[in-house]
């Protein structure tokens, strides 16, 4: 396809549907088709006080129909009078006529952007607090670097306590003020709380909101003399030179610290809401090894499998150069041990990952179950220039074991958001200690 939705109005929305993750687009498997749009082949500009289209809301639930890998759930007739009524005539009451329908397919992960949602998006004018923080526990567990939370002082392990004064509300991550575009910056006023026990202390952060970067490259550090760990974020496309900035200084990170002394590593995904499968393969791909890695299985039975080869992703088993590092990062201790780490915050792309090392030797996962949709969106363009992205095939690992729900780690461990990436993080602790007897055993 061509242009994307930005990783960071991507992941917001996906967040909204409160399955407190991302979702896939680009191309993650099946692959994602430009379908002729309902309502004829053009997309003229949307006008949410208009009528729809004629023929627009039958045209979009039969492409739903046709198309979405649990479209059997779904009594169609029923459905298709429910979607009439609750359309009306008017281009708002349409949208939530089609978005109800998705909900009935109960796959938690397709959804629909309005015109005004993808032209807002692609013109780059969204902007974000730069927080994401869980509900109902209230901990911030991730801030976009330089984003409006950073400057302000946030940390990821403080826990709000209040939002522009009043209660924390929220599904799956809590609920802030949306951003709006142009004019003065937005602003939201929140009261932390840092710290525990006797050592808690209250802060007060006014946080202005702005734009973020279109993507957060993988973070490659050194966790011992004998550790190295990679940690993946979301990219939400496959084309273009962001995501190739994307898997070209994840390879350049894993050649600055790996080493003759490197045995283990950790490919840490808890932070990782999903986007597009490739970059992410190709990003971790000398630590995840060559070859086939992870497949989605679309209603015909079909099975599309993603890998990595020599620097590029591949599908089933053709190279693509066009998604390639230029200078492919090569372990001096190829296969080495590997710790995965997932929460529920990894979703989506970032659960292709975690299949993609299921029934890989050597490799182990730690931490508490992911979010839940680890399935394949394919996005279709409307007629008014909506897209809708739609939940076409469900993930593979390379047992064969087929994957729809959340995806249970190997050594469950409970999360502590409070000591995330420190030496007393519970989940990191399990993996890194697994990893030490693996190498000292060889």
């Amino acid at each position: 396809m061509g242009r994307s939705v930005p990783r960071a109005r991507l992941v917001a929305i996906c967040l909204a549907l409160a399955v407190a993750a991302g979702c896939e687009s680009a191309r993650n498997p099946p692959a994602a088709t430009t379908t002729a749009p309902p309502g004829g082949t053009t997309a003229p500009a949307g006008d949410a006080t208009g009528p729809p289209p004629e023929g627009y809301l039958d045209d979009t639930v039969e492409l739903i129909r046709r198309s979405a890998f649990y479209a059997d759930r779904v009594d169609w007739p029923a459905a298709r009078a429910e979607a009439r009524r609750r359309a009306g005539a008017t281009r708002e009451g349409t949208y939530d006529a089609i978005r109800w329908v998705l909900s009935e397919l109960g796959d938690g992960h397709s959804f629909l952007l309005t015109p005004e949602e993808v032209r807002a998006a692609e013109s780059g004018s969204e902007r974000s607090f730069g927080l994401t923080a869980l509900f109902p526990e209230r901990v911030v567990v991730d801030l976009e670097p330089g984003g409006g939370a950073e400057r302000a002082g946030v940390r990821v392990g403080d826990v709000v306590e209040s939002v522009d004064g009043g209660p924390v509300q929220g599904e799956g991550t809590v609920r802030l003020p949306a951003p709006m575009a142009g004019g003065q910056p937005a602003r939201t006023v929140l009261v932390l709380r840092r710290g525990r026990g006797g050592q808690a202390r209250q802060l007060r952060v006014t946080i202005e909101a702005a734009g973020v970067a279109a993507v957060r490259p993988p973070r490659v550090r050194r966790l011992s003399a004998t550790l190295d760990t990679i940690e993946l974020f979301g990219v939400a496309t496959a084309e273009g030179r962001e995501s190739i900035r994307y898997l070209e200084e994840a390879h350049d990170g894993i050649r600055r610290v790996a080493g003759r002394r490197t045995c283990g590593w950790v490919v840490d995904l808890r932070r990782d809401p999903g986007g597009s499968v490739p970059p992410m393969l190709v990003a971790v791909g000398p630590v995840l090894g060559e070859g086939r890695a992870v497949g989605y299985r679309g209603r015909s039975g079909a099975i599309t499998w993603y890998g990595y080869t020599d620097g590029a992703i591949s599908l089933d088993g053709r190279p693509e150069r066009s998604l390639a590092a230029s200078r492919p990062a090569r372990l001096p201790r190829p296969s080495p041990p590997v710790a995965v780490l997932t929460s529920r915050l990894t979703a989506s792309a970032g659960e292709a990952v975690v299949m993609a090392f299921r029934g890989r030797p050597g490799a182990r996962s730690f931490g508490e179950p992911t979010a839940g949709v680890p399935t394949g969106n394919a996005e279709h363009r409307l007629a008014d220039g909506a897209r809708l992205y739609l939940t076409e095939a469900i993930g593979v690992d390379r047992t064969g074991r087929e994957h729809e729900t959340r995806i249970r780690p190997d050594q469950p461990v409970a999360s502590d958001w409070s000591r995330f990436g420190t030496a007393a993080d519970p989940v990191l602790r399990a993996a890194t200690s697994w990893l030490d007897t693996r190498c000292a055993h060889g």
